[in-house]
């Protein structure tokens, strides 16, 4: 029962997770009410309703005072005068340095700052540095991400972190750093992991392995490549190339064995304290000291606070089932984190332990190791297919091979020979080592993955094919004996079932994608799937293809594009093209981009787009209005292929960056092709874009405008709004909508849907 009542209290505390808004802060009081009722009564019928709202009420008071420490409207984007230290490595980027500042500090008259920010620093003078003091000028702006259908949710991972708004260093005016040391536990935490980093930089040549190493002993992650970073992923080993629950867990594990090693051969120690109880504090110190060098990060903190509670568990005597004690550490957890449960990682450890823990349950005979190993890694590669395709859309299928050799080798040698090469003297010969079977292990990783099957992806499931999902799996791991564990299989083939119902002929969805300030729009008919631009770069490692593009794909079930229009010649509509065409196959690429200017190369077959061309598929109609083959545009903008799609059900104009010229000639030359159900505003709602005479003949029903929140262009102008809302036009916007998806059913009115709207969450910002 015990175990019972702490799934209901982390219950209560998921609940209040998945609320669209807080409850009024002066009902907190009845948390007290729900306490005394714990303690008054033994009877389950009030004591589990009790612990559901005290789960409840303790996550709604945790967030009342962490999202009371916000940026007020008022300031945002103003320059404020701030005193404080960098409280993390900084990260370099391509033009300056991505940051987390620890406000000490607010200069400005009367403004109101978090405590903690994070920034970016545009070509600074000299070099930030992890635990300096620095008086700066920021703008800041409050958290606010991108909102896409089982997207990754920014806005609540700041929350998570606890921090409260972000922006830029004004390089407006001179930043001065003090020369005084700070003192503070943060900044010399900070200090101590970014002098680490530089010696590991210093030690090991190879700049590649060097990021590997400095991932796994400080988790800095930045200096890991694209291209390692998805053999990880298709490997199923990206959890070891982070300081996660294992490394930390393993780790203790080694301090344990040795301690008490050396422990028990001495009569006189053994006499003061005994072997066990040695041991367990030698392993947690060696797991508080990883996790400080780690920053003390999200997962490093669910793993202290499960072998902390577990250590104390052992310490103080008291004798609990192996359910039990997993469930005390699934309450700290939730106690001191309630916003844990937002996070894959909390679901994955939690799960995978639980998995363990059932697949051992009722067996009368031990096994051999090996014999043990093997049986733990198939209960968690089948145990967590359920978990990983409801959160990734993928699992690796060569993972329990990967993992077989990476998790020992990686757990057992590399990270405790590169502990030791930066905590000992003279430990370069143990950094050298580290290195060397690290790339052994990449080159071995590298060769399973090159037979190219080793992802299995998948639609996001729902929620009653992942719970029955989860029985299936359940029912196969019980013990030898139990009649027909193999029809847990059949639970599982649910998972493989489209979640939508296929659309009919003539149907088709819209959906502009919320990638920032760019374009990528997706259109889905019954068979066929088109892709008309593919969002900006965000940097040197990182675009909308595979932050945004890709997984939306992958969770809508989609693992082949039929097509892709990639509009002109513009980084915020051609920065994710690459990593689209790797994600997955796509039969043509449609675009006015000169061949000798298209970084695609030649392993796609190519078009130009010019006016007239025309497809048909699943009663839906295609046809690129623009450009001309006869006409030379003046510039990137005007050569942005126009696409119209249509169908009985209604119609929408695709129009890129097009701009006053253009929208003439289509006036001029196409007058009948213009009015649409939905128009995609040219060029993101610039003024040289949407001239009244395109406006008027287009008599869009729903305007749509892709932008970046608080872009630095201003789009889209109030200008432009007008107009459109004066020709009696829905606006629709990614910025402070989220991703907008259009429905077009034969017979029915056109339905819109916005994901910040349809979907809330407490923490987020809404239009």
């Amino acid at each position: 029962m015990y175990a019972i009542y702490i799934v209901t209290f982390v219950c209560g505390v998921i609940l209040l997770q998945q609320s669209s808004s807080l409850p009024d802060a002066r009902l907190l009081w009845l948390a007290v009410a729900a306490l005394a009722s714990l303690l008054l009564t033994r009877r389950s019928a009030i004591r589990l309703p009790a612990l559901l709202l005290l789960g409840y009420l303790w996550a709604a008071g945790a967030a009342h005072l962490r999202l009371n420490d916000a940026l007020p409207h008022q300031w945002e984007r103003q320059s404020i005068e701030l005193s404080g230290f960098i409280n993390d490595i900084p990260q370099p980027k391509a033009d300056g340095f991505s940051l987390t500042f620890t406000v000490e500090q607010v200069i400005t008259p009367n403004a109101l700052v978090p405590q903690h920010i994070q920034l970016f620093w545009r070509s600074p003078a000299s070099v930030p540095q992890a635990g300096e003091r620095w008086l700066l000028h920021a703008r800041l702006q409050r958290p606010h991400g991108m909102v896409n259908p089982n997207g990754f949710d920014l806005e609540g991972w700041l929350l998570q972190q606890g921090i409260g708004a972000s922006g830029s260093v004004d390089n407006h005016y001179p930043a001065q750093r003090s020369p005084a040391p700070v003192y503070r536990p943060a900044a010399l935490l900070a200090r101590w992991r970014a002098s680490i980093d530089r010696l590991i930089h210093l030690q090991v040549t190879d700049q590649r392995i060097a990021g590997t190493l400095a991932a796994l002993v400080v988790g800095t992650q930045n200096e890991i490549s694209r291209a390692d970073w998805q053999l990880y992923r298709a490997t199923g080993t990206a959890h070891l190339i982070s300081i996660s629950g294992l490394h930390i867990t393993m780790l203790a594990g080694l301090a344990m064995a040795a301690a008490g090693f050396f422990w028990r051969r001495s009569a006189r120690l053994v006499m003061r304290l005994p072997v066990r109880d040695a041991a367990l504090l030698a392993g947690l110190a060696a797991a508080w000291l990883y996790a400080a060098l780690a920053g003390f990060g999200i997962p490093a903190q669910r793993t202290l606070y499960m072998l902390t509670t577990l250590a104390l568990l052992f310490l103080l005597r008291r004798t609990t089932s192996p359910v039990n004690a997993l469930a005390t550490a699934l309450l700290a957890v939730c106690l001191l984190d309630p916003w844990a449960v937002l996070s894959a990682g909390f679901w994955l450890s939690f799960g995978a332990v639980g998995t363990l823990l059932w697949a051992g349950h009722g067996r009368i005979t031990a096994e051999s190791g090996w014999r043990a190993a093997v049986r733990a890694q198939y209960a968690i590669t089948i145990g967590l297919i359920p978990l990983s395709l409801w959160l990734f859309q993928q699992t690796s299928l060569i993972s329990p091979l990967a993992n077989a050799f990476a998790i020992p080798v990686v757990s057992l040698i590399v990270v405790p020979l590169a502990l030791a090469g930066v905590a000992l003297p003279l430990g370069d010969l143990a950094l050298q080592l580290a290195a060397q079977i690290m790339q052994w292990v990449i080159t071995l990783l590298t060769w399973l993955d090159s037979a190219g099957i080793s992802m299995l992806t998948a639609a996001r499931p729902s929620l009653w094919q992942l719970m029955l999902a989860l029985i299936g799996v359940a029912w196969l791991l019980l013990p030898k004996g139990f009649p027909a564990r193999w029809s847990g299989l059949l639970a599982l083939l649910p998972l493989f079932w489209p979640v939508n119902p296929p659309l009919p002929p003539g149907a088709f969805t819209v959906t502009m994608l919320d990638i920032g300030q760019g374009t990528a729009v997706v259109v889905q008919s019954a068979q066929h799937v088109l892709l008309y631009d593919t969002g900006p770069r965000y940097g040197d490692s990182s675009d909308a293809g595979e932050r945004v593009i890709a997984p939306y794909l992958r969770s809508q079930g989609i693992s082949r594009l039929s097509g892709m229009v990639v509009s002109h010649n513009d980084a915020d509509h051609t920065g994710g093209m690459l990593s689209v065409l790797h994600a997955l196959p796509v039969d043509w690429l449609l675009t006015s981009i000169p061949p000798q200017l298209n970084p695609a190369g030649a392993d796609i077959r190519l078009a130009d787009c010019r006016a007239g061309q025309q497809w048909q598929w699943d009663g839906v109609s295609y046809s690129v209005l623009y450009p001309p083959a006869e006409l030379h545009p003046d510039s990137d903008n005007n050569s942005s292929c126009v696409v119209r799609v249509s169908s009985p059900a209604g119609s929408v104009l695709l129009t890129g960056d097009i701009e006053a010229a253009a929208e003439h000639w289509l006036v001029e030359h196409d007058p009948a092709d213009l009015p649409v159900t939905a128009l995609l505003v040219p060029h993101h709602g610039s003024r040289t874009s949407s001239t009244n005479d395109f406006v008027a003949a287009s008599r869009s029903q729903i305007a749509l405008i892709s932008a970046g929140y608080h872009n630095r262009y201003g789009h889209p102008k109030a200008e432009i709004l007008q107009r459109y809302v004066r020709a009696g036009s829905t606006i629709s916007r990614t910025d402070r909508q989220g991703a907008v998806t259009l429905r077009f059913m034969p017979g029915s009115p056109v339905t819109s849907e916005a994901e910040r709207i349809v979907r809330p969450h407490y923490w987020q910002d809404m239009p």
